[in-house]
């Protein structure tokens, strides 16, 4: 493995990367905020929380998130 990957210029630790699958319900609210800012791209980060709430119950941080380690 150690010369397989050095021969085609790849680190070790990348080569055997599993991708952790996106959890369906972030999909969801990216979905949303993509919907509600093409409605209107004048709409802050706050207000968009906001309307995510009021208009489909969801309870969701403004802040990035943390690596999920």
């Amino acid at each position: 493995m150690r010369r397989q990957c050095e021969l085609l210029g790849v680190a070790r630790a990348t080569a055997g990367y599993q991708p952790i699958p996106e959890d369906p319900e972030d999909l969801l609210i990216k979905r949303l905020l993509d919907e509600l800012y093409m409605r209107d791209p004048c709409l802050g980060v706050r207000r968009l929380v906001t309307v995510l709430e009021r208009d489909y119950g969801l309870k969701v941080n403004r802040k990035p998130p943390t690596s999920r380690l």
